[in-house]
């Protein structure tokens, strides 16, 4: 019930902001765990890495929650990745990338 209140009239394809013609900031955090192999020759290498994104999106703002069933507070919200074909996102990709996965868990 909360998240399709939250979700109620959202536009997953409008970004954040764009009413207002405001920019939505997106924050990056890449981890590389490994790399290789890697061949000069094809000019061509593997990585895997921890790819992060953050951004704020108020359209999706949780002033928490005071009365539910069992008069618990709940001040905020743990989703899993499902939420995310729910969500707009940063259409991010890596220039010149060959091929890449999402590998959730």
């Amino acid at each position: 019930m909360i998240l399709e209140d939250l979700l109620k009239n959202y536009d997953k394809t409008e970004r954040p902001a764009f009413r207002k013609g405001e920019a939505t900031p997106v924050k990056v955090n890449l981890l590389i765990r490994s790399m290789g192999p890697i061949s000069e020759a094809n000019m061509f290498y593997s990585m895997d890495c921890y790819f992060r994104q953050y951004w704020r999106d108020d359209r999706l703002s949780f002033r928490g929650l005071q009365k539910n069933a069992n008069h618990l507070q709940i001040n905020q919200l743990s989703l899993n990745v499902k939420m995310l074909e729910k969500i707009w996102k940063p259409d991010t990709y890596f220039h010149n990338g060959l091929d890449s996965y999402l590998h959730t868990i």
